[in-house]
């Protein structure tokens, strides 16, 4: 069950681009091998993915917000988590928004920024510095200050060779 938590974690954020209803799918699978064999590293991911689905799919804000937090609360205890990248961009993006002001996410996607470089999560690194300067903009931020941070990520993304990420948010 771990093998097969951690290849459906590993595709479950490429899903909610290409087939949504597969993210979904995944995302509830994932939550009961967790319920039924114990947390994981993984866990983490598939609780904050779950609380995406409440949040959007079924309009319940109040609790896909708490199934984040209890995917950042277990992210917590396992130190090297192959998914901490992935699992707190789920929840700063998707989540976040819809209880916190958007400035909330500001500092989140710089760590998951940096965190994506140190652990090779470039796609996750890329969308956080994209993000990063999308939420700085519209949460008021002085404008200048969001180009020219704006402008390095696009430098980083570029790079990093993240071309879907580029043409994806045409940031050129």
């Amino acid at each position: 069950y771990l093998a097969a938590m951690r290849i459906m974690a590993s595709v479950s954020f490429a899903s909610y681009y290409v087939v949504p209803d597969l993210f979904i799918l995944i995302s509830l699978k994932l939550v009961l091998l967790s319920l039924k064999h114990g947390n994981t590293d993984t866990s983490a991911m598939a609780y904050a993915s779950c609380g995406v689905v409440l949040c959007y799919v079924s309009g319940d804000i109040e609790r896909g917000y708490q199934l984040g937090q209890l995917g950042l609360n277990i992210l917590e205890r396992f130190a090297a988590a192959k998914f901490a990248a992935k699992t707190i961009f789920i929840f700063n993006n998707f989540i976040r928004h819809w209880k916190e002001p958007l400035a909330n996410s500001l500092k989140p996607f710089q760590t998951t920024f940096q965190l994506g470089l140190e652990t090779g999560d470039l796609e996750t690194a890329a969308l956080s510095g994209f993000l990063y300067t999308c939420h700085a903009y519209c949460a008021g931020q002085e404008l200048t200050k969001v180009t020219a941070q704006g402008l390095q990520y696009q430098q980083v993304i570029t790079d990093l060779k993240q071309e879907i990420t580029l043409h994806r948010n045409a940031i050129y």
